[in-house]
């Protein structure tokens, strides 16, 4: 998607208010990279997978996150 039309949606905006969403570095790194997509098969990916999401949040109530840790440097060192 362009700049021009990304701009016309504020999508800057929907990024950052996803990100507050966020309770861990890395899902944060990822809300404010994400761009909307083309490809129906990954809309309706997306789409399932947000589906599966609210079904969860809707039987669990508050997912537990607490003890999500960024592993990426430890695994990084290791490699």
């Amino acid at each position: 998607m362009d700049h021009h039309t990304l701009r016309l949606l504020e999508f800057a905006e929907i990024q950052r208010l996803l990100a507050e969403q966020t309770v861990t570095a890395l899902g944060r790194e990822r809300a404010l990279a994400w761009l909307p997509s083309r490809d129906p098969q990954e809309v309706a990916r997306w789409q399932r997978e947000t589906a599966e999401a609210a079904h969860l949040l809707d039987q669990e109530g508050q997912l537990p996150f607490g003890g999500v840790r960024d592993v990426r440097r430890a695994v990084d060192a290791a490699a």
